[in-house]
C-alpha cells in the first residue's frame, strides 16, 4: 500500500510542477520579466475595504492607467488632430466654402451620407469658377476658351491632386476611433464593475462561512463534552468534528476565491486597490476525536469496559496518527475471549486480540470492497462471525453462530 501511495503522490507532484512552470511562462510573456527563476510568490490573503462609492473612482483609475485603453485614446487624439490640421488647410485655401461641411465635422459622429453630399457640394463650389468658358466672337465664328486653360497647377482642386477626399476620409477615421474608444471605455467599466460585484459577493460568502464555523465550533465543543461524559457516541462526535473541518475548508475556499477576484479587480484598475487591502491569517484547528475507547494505564492497549445490551464495534482514527484502532463491546451473555478482524476475502488484519483490548493497525486501503469480517473466539474455539462496513465508525454486530467444531485456527 505504501509504495503505491508514494507513486501517486510523485505523479501528482510532477503534474503540479509542470502546471506551475507553465503558468510562470505565461506570466513572463505578460509582464516582460523573466519569472521562470522565481520559486516563491506572495501567498498572503487579504480583505479589501470597499463600498459601492468606490466604483466610480476605480473606473476612473482604470481608464487613466490601462495601457490598452491609453493606446486607443492616443489614436483618437491623433485622428482628431489630423482632422483639425486638414480643416485649417482647407480654410486657408478655400475660405468660407468649407462652411458647408463644418456642421457634420463638429458632430461626435458624422452622418456619412449627409457628410458626403455636403463634401461633394463643397468640391463643386471650389471647382465651379474653372468650369466656365471664355468666348471670343469673330466675324464669322466664335472661339471658346475654357477657363481651365488658365488654372494654375495648384489652383482649386488641383491643390489636392488625387487626394481631394482627404478630409472626408480623415473624419470617418476619426469617428471610427471614437467608436472604438467608447466601446473600450464601456468594456473596461463593465470589467471593473463585474470584478467589484464578484468581490462583494464572495466577501459575503466568506463571512457567512465564518459564521458557520462559529456555529460548528459550538456544536463540536458541546459534542466533545458529552462524549467525555459518555452520553454521546464516537461516531456522533466524529460527525460534529467533520462538520467543523468541512466548514473550515469551505471558508478557506471562499477566502481564496475572494482573493482571486480582489487581485483581478486590482489588475483591471492597475493597482487601484493600493491602500485598501489588509493581510489576514486563516488557521485551521486540530480537533480531538474523543474517547470512544477509554485508555487504561495498566494495558499496552485500551481496555474496553463499556456495558452494552447488544454486541457493537467501533473504529477510532486519531487525527494526527497514521493508524486506526478497532474494538468490540459484548453483553455479558456472550462468552467470547478473543476476536479476529479480517478483510472480506479472508486476509487477516493483525492477530487475535483479547476482547477487553483493542486492535491497533495501519490504515486499510480498500479496493473492491470496504466490507470487513470479525470473528469471535472462546479461547481457541470460533463461536461467532459477523460482517461490518469498514468505512463507518461504529455499529451493531449481527452475529452468526458458528459450529463449535470449526477449526480453532481459522
Amino acid at each position: 500500500m505504501g509504495p503505491r501511495i508514494n507513486e501517486n503522490l510523485k505523479k501528482t507532484l510532477g503534474q503540479r510542477v509542470k502546471t506551475f512552470y507553465s503558468l510562470k511562462e505565461k506570466l513572463t510573456g505578460k509582464c516582460g520579466v523573466d519569472m521562470l527563476s522565481v520559486s516563491q510568490f506572495n501567498m498572503d490573503l487579504y480583505m479589501a475595504d470597499l463600498n459601492r462609492n468606490d466604483i466610480t473612482p476605480l473606473v476612473r483609475t482604470a481608464t487613466a492607467r490601462d495601457f490598452d485603453f491609453y493606446s486607443i485614446v492616443q489614436q483618437r487624439k491623433l485622428a482628431e488632430k489630423k482632422v483639425d490640421e486638414l480643416v485649417d488647410i482647407y480654410r486657408g485655401r478655400y475660405g468660407s466654402k468649407v462652411n458647408r461641411i463644418m456642421p457634420e465635422i463638429r458632430k461626435s459622429k458624422a452622418n456619412k451620407a449627409k457628410f458626403l453630399a455636403a463634401y461633394n457640394a463643397m468640391l463643386d463650389d471650389i471647382d465651379r469658377p474653372w468650369t466656365r468658358v471664355f468666348k471670343i466672337n469673330l466675324l464669322f465664328f466664335t472661339i471658346s476658351i475654357p477657363f481651365r486653360w488658365f488654372q494654375g497647377e495648384y489652383t482649386a482642386l488641383r491643390y489636392f491632386e488625387d487626394q481631394k477626399y482627404a478630409l472626408f476620409v480623415a473624419v470617418l477615421d476619426r469617428d471610427k476611433v471614437r467608436v472604438t474608444e467608447s466601446a473600450a471605455r464601456a468594456e473596461l467599466k463593465e470589467k471593473v464593475k463585474g470584478a467589484y460585484d464578484a468581490v462583494r459577493e464572495l466577501e459575503a460568502a466568506y463571512k457567512d462561512s465564518i459564521e458557520t464555523i462559529e456555529q460548528e465550533t459550538e456544536n463540536y465543543a458541546s459534542a466533545f463534552e458529552k462524549n467525555k461524559l459518555g452520553t454521546l457516541s464516537f461516531s456522533e462526535l466524529e460527525s460534529a468534528k467533520n462538520a467543523l473541518i468541512s466548514a473550515e475548508a469551505t471558508a478557506l475556499s471562499n477566502l481564496v476565491n475572494y482573493n482571486k477576484f480582489i487581485h483581478t479587480l486590482d489588475f483591471y484598475t492597475v493597482g487601484g486597490l493600493d491602500g485598501k487591502l489588509t493581510a489576514i491569517d486563516f488557521d485551521s484547528g486540530v480537533y480531538d476525536s474523543g474517547q470512544s475507547i477509554p485508555a487504561s494505564a495498566d494495558l499496552g492497549t485500551a481496555a474496553l469496559e463499556k456495558k452494552v445490551d447488544k454486541p457493537t464495534w467501533v473504529i477510532e482514527v486519531p487525527y494526527t496518527e497514521y493508524r486506526f484502532s478497532f474494538g468490540v463491546f459484548l453483553p455479558s451473555s456472550i462468552e467470547a475471549t478473543h476476536f479476529q478482524l479480517e478483510m472480506e476475502d479472508g486476509r487477516k488484519i493483525g492477530g487475535k486480540t483479547e476482547i477487553k483490548k483493542r486492535l491497533e493497525h495501519m490504515p486499510i486501503l480498500f479496493s473492491d470492497s470496504s466490507i470487513l469480517r470479525v470473528k469471535l473466539y472462546k479461547d481457541k474455539a470460533l463461536i461467532y462471525k459477523a460482517l461490518l462496513d469498514g468505512t463507518d465508525y461504529s455499529g451493531t454486530l449481527e452475529l452468526e453462530a458458528v459450529d463449535q467444531s470449526a477449526d480453532i485456527n481459522a
